[in-house]
């Protein structure tokens, strides 16, 4: 209901009219509940006078046999045991066209079934020009409503943003639309969206020139399911609690086992299809996804609170998603990462309804063993921010000694997330807590993970001579542990490390050690990210062939998982590997796409970072302007975040811009002042670069190198 089933079929009519020579009739079903009406409504509709000689329908054939013409029969749901009756008499007239509206399909030999979908809706990210958000029907038609409300109404920059919230939270319903828009004279758009969380109890009084059953959305909603037999109502009211829909396999394993009566879930939930209180989308593979509209579910929901059923549905469904995310987790190391990482973004919505509800029902082991098995999707995703929020809550809620181990794996990915985040503080304090709990618990795969973190956030923090011997004893406890995926981890990690320091020749040999290993697990993520370290090291060592073929592998794998992190850091390699070739408008180009993906990610420390590479860009096509903006603006960042080892870099590029302006004096200050940062990092590698700046510019002004 409330879809415009009516309302479009009419406009299809009148548009069919040169089909149909002798004519087209419309027959509302709204009120009639028996089939046995359905003909006799008909031949009403069409004039016909009953003779009491022969059946109604032999009267209605007769009438129609010789005649082109269209009927048109609205509301035919309640009434779909009458559908032999509409076979018969397409069968005895060769030129009637019969269409019919219905939540429920007729199952007839020749009919043809047309979905009609919600109005179309804005998106609230890319949200058009105030003069142009009408171009969405779903916006259209509530300002049309709204204006016959208030003819004074209209869109402007304040009402905008909200007009299509409501839209989208009525997702495009006309009859929700219509219904809503009645109320503006009332409610102006804002008050009206806040208002909407009550939705079904605010619009239900609204007048409406329509039969009784649509005079408010939520009696639309109950005459379909008073409509329903047992089982359909049991079912449609333990589908609501799904957030994102729902997967056959997930219908049949939840459900299934609670109903005590014998009840066939897939023919049930192809009842409810035809009934359209459910629909049916195809995802990756041609699995069906059933999905409720969101007004029906608030519907549901409301249904499955009265029969006392909500406690039950939502503890089975918490149950089966995490098991799910528990069995994903694994192949989100390995060759079947692109499968599983599209599967687990249909279930995203259900997947944080489930964690929600062990939070606010305090299973905080379930809780714990959730967001272990769901951070690696969300690191790979990318949800950052929100993947935080939820392990801060989790954390927080009483522990039991029996969720030590997971509670260890939980810490060390808050850490990682901390760190990710810029809050170094928060993060040392999570990964030396995991460290502390690994190490107690002889968990050697998390110890080294958690070594691993804590390690570079010391070297983040200026320690970088702490960080060594942390990522040394991470290679050792995993190797000790035995584990592949753990193992090409560290080798990562402690070769990364040893390229910063300028110890390149070690570093290769552990970079590519775990690049071999994340090719044998076919881990896509990992290799990926690991190329970019052997890129910076190739484009170290002058191979630039090399590199810009890692770089593109790289980005391949990266593109392929849909990641994009990832995506990132392989377009920041092949960035560097275009400056090093002195392609620098494509430098450029890369470097401006990476802060553009920056951006939506939110990440400023990577903004600032990559502004610093423009500046060399800049810098390399002498534009010193432009090249002192860029590398100004990193420096004020990493300033602010007391990041030593960037600012020293920032200072470094500055000197090199004041040197190819012939300011030396100045150049030679920057210098100085970038390796005394330096030397409070311990960056042997850096020091390397400002050493060879200095000398450089010794020679330009044929004295000594500084000392």
């Amino acid at each position: 209901g409330g879809i415009g089933k009516t309302r479009l079929a009419v406009q299809v009519a009148n548009e069919m009219r040169d089909h149909s020579a002798d004519g087209a009739c419309f027959v509302s079903l709204v009120s009639i509940r028996d089939p046995k009406l359905v003909v006799p409504a008909i031949s009403e509709a069409l004039g016909i006078q009953e003779s009491g000689t022969q059946p109604i329908i032999e009267q209605v054939k007769s009438a129609l046999r010789e005649k082109s013409f269209l009927l048109l029969l609205d509301n035919f749901e309640q009434v779909v045991q009458a559908a032999p009756c509409i076979e018969e008499l397409l069968a005895a007239c060769p030129n009637l066209n019969i269409m019919v509206t219905s939540r429920a399909v007729l199952h007839l030999q020749a009919e043809h079934e047309f979905h009609v979908a919600p109005l179309s809706l804005p998106e609230l990210k890319l949200l058009p020009a105030t003069d142009r958000l009408t171009q969405y029907a779903s916006v259209a038609l509530f300002v049309q409503r709204a204006q016959a409300i208030l003819p004074t109404f209209q869109v402007t920059q304040h009402n905008a943003r909200a007009i299509a919230e409501i839209c989208i939270c009525l997702d495009g319903l006309p009859l929700a639309l219509e219904l809503a828009a009645a109320r503006i004279k009332l409610l102006p758009p804002q008050a009206l969206l806040t208002r909407l969380s009550q939705k079904l109890q605010l619009l239900k009084s609204a007048k409406q020139l329509l039969p009784a059953k649509q005079q408010t959305l939520y009696n639309t909603i109950t005459w379909s399911y008073d409509l329903l037999d047992a089982q359909e109502k049991w079912l449609f009211r333990q589908l609501s609690p799904f957030a994102g829909g729902c997967t056959l396999d997930a219908a049949e394993t939840i459900l299934s086992k609670r109903e005590e009566r014998t009840i066939d879930i897939l023919e049930t939930l192809a009842s409810l299809l035809d009934k359209s209180l459910i629909q049916q989308v195809e995802q990756a593979g041609g699995e069906p996804r059933f999905m409720m509209l969101e007004t029906i579910r608030e519907y549901a929901l409301d249904c499955l609170r009265v029969q006392g059923e909500m406690a039950q549905a939502q503890h089975d469904i918490a149950m089966y998603y995490l098991a799910f995310v528990e069995k994903a987790e694994p192949y989100l190391k390995g060759a079947q990462q692109v499968e599983w990482l599209a599967l687990l973004e249909l279930e995203v919505e259900n997947l944080r309804a489930a964690l929600q509800w062990l939070v606010e029902n305090g299973e905080a082991t379930h809780a714990l063993r959730f967001c272990e098995a769901f951070g690696k999707f969300c690191g790979l995703r990318g949800y950052w921010t929100e993947e935080q929020r939820w392990l801060k809550t989790v954390l927080a809620l009483p522990q039991t000694p029996e969720s030590a181990r997971v509670r260890a794996l939980v810490l060390r990915r808050a850490g990682h997330l901390a760190y990710r985040l810029r809050d170094l503080v928060s993060a040392r304090a999570l990964q030396e807590e995991s460290v502390k709990l690994s190490r107690e618990l002889a968990d050697q795969q998390n110890l080294a993970g958690a070594l691993s973190g804590l390690a570079w956030i010391l070297y983040r923090q200026n320690n970088a001579a702490s960080a060594f011997p942390l990522l040394s004893e991470c290679v050792l406890v995993a190797r000790a542990s035995g584990d592949k995926w753990t193992i090409a981890n560290s080798l990562e990690s402690l070769g990364r490390y040893l390229h910063y320091q300028g110890n390149t020749e070690a570093a290769r040999l552990l970079i590519e050690e775990s690049i071999t290993l994340s090719r044998e697990l076919a881990d896509k993520e990992s290799l990926a990210r690991t190329l970019t370290t052997l890129v910076s090291i190739e484009i170290t060592q002058g191979n630039s062939p090399r590199a810009a073929a890692l770089a593109r592998e790289s980005l391949a794998l990266a593109q392929e998982l849909g990641t994009k992190p990832l995506i990132a850091v392989a377009l920041d390699s092949l960035g560097d590997v275009a400056l090093f070739q002195g392609e620098y408008e494509q430098a450029k180009l890369l470097f401006e796409e990476r802060i553009m993906l920056a951006q939506e990610l939110d990440d400023a420390a990577t903004i600032a970072i990559k502004q610093l590479k423009l500046g060399d860009v800049a810098l390399a096509q002498r534009d010193f302007a432009q090249a002192t903006t860029y590398v100004q603006q990193s420096l004020l960042f990493f300033r602010k975040q007391s990041d030593n080892p960037n600012s020293a870099a920032a200072l470094s590029a500055l000197g090199d811009i004041k040197r190819a302006q012939g300011d030396l004096a100045q150049a030679m200050n920057l210098y100085r002042e970038a390796m005394k940062l330096d030397e409070t990092v311990k960056s042997k590698r850096n020091s390397i670069r400002r050493l060879i700046g200095l000398a450089e510019f010794a020679i330009d002004q044929d004295q000594q190198p500084y000392k």
